[in-house]
């Protein structure tokens, strides 16, 4: 009987840092996520202005820097997400 309850106390304990480890990743990807939907937003005003651009032939319009660094917060945040996992 008391094997079993320590047992069971064991298989408790390993399932509450199991569901702690959860929560904690979750919290992250929650972060990252809110982070890129931030990035986004701050870009969503430069894809429209560049869809008008390019409505209108205007076609020289050189948004690299900003692109470039979107693209490197998503990689970043990627990369994070892969190490934790």
């Amino acid at each position: 009987m008391l094997l079993e309850k320590s047992q069971e106390l064991i298989e408790l304990s390993q399932r509450k840092k199991s569901l702690q480890n959860f929560a904690a990743n979750l919290q992250i990807i929650q972060t990252r996520q809110k982070q890129i939907t931030e990035a986004v937003v701050t870009i969503q005003p430069l894809v429209e202005a560049l869809k008008a651009f390019r409505q209108k032939g205007i076609n020289n319009i050189d948004l690299t820097h900003k692109a470039e660094s979107v693209l490197n917060f998503i990689l970043n945040a990627e990369d994070n997400l892969q190490k934790k996992f």
